[in-house]
């Protein structure tokens, strides 16, 4: 069986799983009552939530499937390592979206019907993202510094100043934010504020800067790559990966102040939210497209 088969077949026991939960579980009560739904439309919104987020799994797995593949038949070249940790640290993606789900309902089900573990399944919860961020990020970072190691280049001043520039800006308006959040009553995270900034704050503004560092250094590689064929499907695999890296950071990001997204209309957070998932599974599309062409090249 090979990698990609492997790979289609865990995407589907997970998302079947996923499809049983919804579907059994005993409802959402905040939800229900946010939104003002009954049951029978709880089950529909479940499903209509279900089915396009299983189609953007199956996008992400299908794309670092692909990445694999390709990293095999270079994994002797001095560019097989750092794709390698690349594509490692987009499987941790990948894997991150549905097991981040699947958990996430399965608490939200003993919640319902023990509400004294509530407190602990939100603290969960909002752990998961961040973990999966910190070893995706990582790798991903590995592997860009190794490639970018390969032809001894380095981002310029110019651009290290407006990198680290913007940055700044959004680590200071999602400390805001979060420390916003934390402030209200009742406090979502259900932490005291020091161990907030010390677990939560600090490491997602880490893993966001070397997922963002990682996307430039990625483009920066592919600038100098040589060969037209060969540099038209590594940009694909670029762009992929910078798609999928911003995109993960945006979602993660907003989901650092649920309190306000509550009190947006429904119809404007169910659009926000297909649309990011939309440009997740885009980013892990290109990244399937370039690899499957890099594939081809690597096999004439």
């Amino acid at each position: 069986m090979n990698k990609l088969l492997k790979t289609l077949v865990a995407f589907s026991a997970l998302s079947l799983l996923y499809l049983v939960l919804g579907i059994t579980l005993p409802p959402n009560t905040p939800t229900i009552q946010t939104y003002h739904l009954s049951i029978t439309e709880y089950r529909v919104l479940v499903l209509l939530v279900c089915i396009p987020l299983i189609a953007v799994w199956f996008a992400t797995f299908y794309g670092y499937a692909l990445l694999d593949e390709y990293v095999a038949t270079i994994r002797k070249t001095p560019e097989g390592k750092a794709y390698a940790a690349i594509a490692k640290g987009l499987r941790y993606l990948a894997w991150g979206l549905p097991v981040i789900s699947i958990i996430s309902t399965l608490l939200g089900g003993v919640v319902h019907s023990h509400t004294q573990f509530a407190n602990d399944a939100f603290v969960v919860v909002h752990y998961l993202p961040l973990v999966v961020a910190m070893l995706a990020f990582w790798q991903i970072g590995t592997g860009s510094r190794a490639l970018t190691d390969i032809h001894n280049v380095r981002p310029s001043g110019v651009a290290t100043r407006w990198l680290f520039g913007s940055f700044t800006c959004i680590g200071v308006l999602f400390t805001y934010l979060t420390i916003r959040t934390a402030e209200s009553v009742p406090n979502p995270y259900h932490l005291p504020m020091w161990l907030i900034l010390l677990t939560i704050i600090v490491p997602y503004l880490y893993a966001w800067f070397m997922g963002l560092y990682a996307s430039y250094e990625i483009l920066l590689y592919n600038k100098r790559s040589r060969g037209l064929l060969y540099r038209r499907a590594l940009n694909n695999v670029a762009t992929g990966i910078v798609i999928s890296i911003v995109t993960s950071v945006i979602f993660q990001y907003t989901q650092s102040d649920t309190t306000r997204l509550r009190r947006i209309s429904f119809s404007w957070v169910f659009f926000g939210i297909y649309l990011l998932l939309a440009l997740y599974a885009s980013g892990f599309l290109l990244i399937g497209r370039g690899a499957k062409q890099l594939k081809k090249i690597e096999e004439v």
